[in-house]
């Protein structure tokens, strides 16, 4: 593609910018570490802690360094502390399940924040049916659904049958009914998952598409839902 992009005489882009050259090591990260969602920098351990020290600074005159820490260390305390505080005033919003992670959106929240909390079952039932990816989590009992209204209830997505597979991804007939609402106080979740919906030849599928509500499943520790409806690493 960069052969027929750029002038015969100029230089391959891959040469002049090092980040294509550093795709190459890819392979090599992902056998050492793993997944390179673990090697993600965009919290507080990465290059997202600009975002806190940037409006507290303010010059650098003598001792900025020790300032400029001790204020963003004391701005950190208050949060967690008004978290927690948060969290203790309202049990509804966690319910009785410690395994129940972030109870804000994901886009929102901090990084223990592992799935889309959405606002309410409409909002679910229209992303479903406008065939957009979902966040949803999958309980111990093996149901699946996406958590809405803080945390609180879960909206059922029922999985029907293989429509589809295509390179060992196994797309599912869901079925979305927000009559069926139920609370996630007592529910234990089991993973968090993505779910892809069966693209065309132009993208998403339309509503009413024969793809439409084509979905597959893949969970934050990489491992799908396979042809036998088992979740695990294909």
């Amino acid at each position: 593609m960069d052969s027929k992009l750029r002038a015969e005489e100029s230089v391959p882009m891959w040469i002049t910018s090092y980040n294509f050259i550093s795709l190459m090591n890819l392979p090599e990260a992902m056998t050492h570490f793993g997944p390179l969602r673990n090697l993600w920098e965009g919290g507080g351990q990465g290059e997202k802690m600009i975002q806190q020290v940037k409006p507290i600074m303010r010059g650098l005159r003598k001792n900025w360094q020790r300032q400029v820490m001790t204020k963003l260390m004391c701005n950190m305390a208050l949060n967690r502390l008004v978290s927690c505080q948060m969290q203790v005033n309202d049990p509804v919003a966690i319910g009785d399940d410690a395994s129940i992670e972030g109870t804000e959106e994901s886009s929102a929240g901090g990084a223990g924040a592992l799935y889309k909390c959405y606002a309410s079952a409409v909002a679910v039932l229209t992303a479903f049916h406008q065939n957009v990816p979902l966040s949803v989590v999958i309980l111990n009992d093996g149901s699946y659904g996406c958590i809405v209204e803080r945390g609180a209830w879960l909206v059922p997505l029922i999985r029907l049958h293989v429509a589809w597979t295509k390179i060992g991804m196994s797309y599912y007939q869901w079925t979305c009914n927000i009559d069926a609402v139920v609370t996630m106080r007592g529910r234990v979740i089991s993973h968090y998952a993505l779910m892809l919906p069966r693209l065309t030849a132009t993208g998403l599928p339309r509503i009413g598409n024969e793809n439409s509500s084509q979905y597959a499943v893949i969970t934050s520790e990489w491992e799908e839902l396979n042809k036998e409806g088992v979740v695990g690493l294909v």
